[in-house]
């Protein structure tokens, strides 16, 4: 199952009147409609949501599927002219599958909705699978244009694409952050440069067991191939696995 969220659909509404916004969703059906294979539903979930369920296609499929949607629609003149011409309308994408992801079809539609959410939070205009992961501790510096700050990370946003950090002061979105971390295992440490991307309130981080306000990192380089393979390799060994102990107190004096 793949959820499809239109970024900021509200704007459209708000700027160019609710017509444009309800011109926007006929548009991306249509584009849906085209570019989703034979014997897959497509329906719309709520005002911006839609839901696409694939037949017999595994969590790579939806992942190639979802991105070709997204660039597609990232694409698509929406507005030939006017006001709006030069408007970018973009999709932030969740994936999940049966039965690897969900025992039922509640559990489908949630694991798809917590991909979507992830997608969403990490900058929106991105593809993010459902991927169990274990929630395991690490500590370790993070520089923020020259400013050290502590990193609590979990493994569910340790991944390829990033990371969650806590800070003792505020961190601007944009800003750059450098960071070098061990993966049990593996010899030497993971170098990465990320960027900010999202700012979370504490109300946010009191549900997750966290102490301090967070952000989310996403990675933007990192120091070689064998660094990425690392972190990749390392997230799939622990997608099965469901431990997921709270977070240690926390000082950042």
């Amino acid at each position: 199952m793949i959820l499809a969220d239109v970024d900021h659909l509200r704007h459209v509404n708000d700027q160019l009147g609710r017509e444009a916004g309800d011109d926007v969703l006929r548009k991306i059906a249509d584009i849906l409609r085209v570019t989703v294979p034979d014997e897959t539903h497509v329906c719309r979930l709520h005002d911006d949501d839609f839901a696409i369920l694939l037949s017999n296609a595994g969590r790579g499929n939806a992942r190639q599927l979802a991105a070709t949607i997204r660039s597609t629609v990232e694409s698509y003149r929406f507005f030939e002219k006017g006001p709006g011409a030069d408007r970018r309308i973009t999709l932030s994408l969740g994936a999940a599958s049966f039965p690897a992801d969900a025992e039922s079809a509640d559990d489908l539609l949630d694991r798809a909705r917590e991909a979507l959410d992830e997608a969403r939070a990490m900058g929106r205009n991105r593809v993010w699978c459902y991927l169990r992961r274990p929630r395991v501790p690490l500590e370790v510096p993070v520089f923020f244009d020259g400013a050290e700050s502590l990193l609590v990370g979990y493994t569910r946003d340790l991944s390829p694409s990033g990371i969650f950090v806590q800070t003792a002061s505020p961190i601007d979105i944009g800003m750059r952050c450098a960071l070098a971390f061990p993966l049990p295992g593996r010899e030497g440490k993971v170098h990465v440069i990320g960027r900010v991307v999202r700012t979370v309130p504490p109300e946010f981080t009191s549900n997750q067991n966290l102490r301090v306000p967070g952000m989310g990192v996403e990675f933007e380089r990192f120091g070689g191939q064998a660094d990425r393979r690392a972190i990749d390799n390392w997230v799939h060994r622990h997608e099965d696995e469901t431990l997921r102990p709270e977070a240690p107190p926390l000082s950042l004096t």
